[in-house]
């Protein structure tokens, strides 16, 4: 994992480390997650995030830019499941200027087909 990622991935997560152990500065919750942003502050969703990065080689899978935030889209949703239940194919790496235009994209497509 590239090293300056898995600082800022421990810091989102709420993480220190002591050497290779990784500390919780907070419990963390598991269950009960109501909303998606609370399925997305989650262990499950940054272990999917950290494993999705890494494929990508840290790096925009449309613009190939390795310099801009890195943000996880959902390709597709699938009514009940939780954000990290999805095989790796409904995930892209993309960076925000990219997730912006394809969340754009994705929103005008759906509006003009009703």
């Amino acid at each position: 994992m590239n090293k300056l990622y898995r600082e800022v991935l421990m810091d989102e997560l709420g993480y220190t480390h002591s050497g290779d152990q990784v500390i919780p500065k907070f419990p963390i919750r598991t269950v009960g997650h109501s909303t998606y942003a609370e399925q997305c502050k989650t262990m499950e969703w940054y272990t999917l995030k950290d494993r999705l990065m890494h494929k990508a080689n840290y790096m925009c899978t449309q613009c190939g830019n390795p310099n801009e935030r890195l943000e996880i889209d959902h390709i597709a949703y699938v009514p009940g499941r939780k954000a990290w239940q999805y095989t790796d194919d409904y995930f892209q790496v993309l960076c925000s200027p990219c997730h912006r235009r394809v969340t754009a994209e994705r929103k005008k497509a759906k509006e003009s087909n009703g």
